[in-house]
């Protein structure tokens, strides 16, 4: 895992780029995931996963500095969230062999049956 490094400038968050660089910046960590239900998650250790429901825990996580360095003007949270989850999408996925929707239970035998 590295940390990324990204530039904000407030003249250019206006800009259509803006979001992806700063979600390019994010999944070059390699730290951030996204599950099989939409879910992005951090990722703190070997299997151990934070989910990020929440506009602070992104605020928390971007101000440890353990995923990425900041640099440049000051990023609004709330900006980093809208950013942030509008590509939701664009992370890669930690599960891809298992799809949200499992297979159906098996169907069960003599249903209603007791006894013989």
């Amino acid at each position: 895992m590295s940390i990324s490094k990204y530039e904000f400038l407030l003249k250019n968050a206006h800009l259509p780029g803006e979001p992806k660089r700063f979600t390019d910046a994010l999944i070059a960590s390699g730290r951030f995931w996204r599950n099989e239900r939409g879910l992005l998650k951090f990722k703190i250790a070997d299997d151990d996963y934070l989910t990020i429901e929440h506009r602070h825990a992104l605020k928390e996580i971007l101000a440890s500095g353990d995923a990425l360095v900041m640099s440049g003007d000051d990023l609004d949270v709330d900006m980093a969230w809208l950013w942030f989850t509008s590509r939701k999408f664009t992370f890669p996925r930690m599960n891809p062999e298992r799809p949200w929707n499992p297979e159906p239970p098996l169907p069960v035998r003599y249903v209603g049956r007791t006894g013989k």
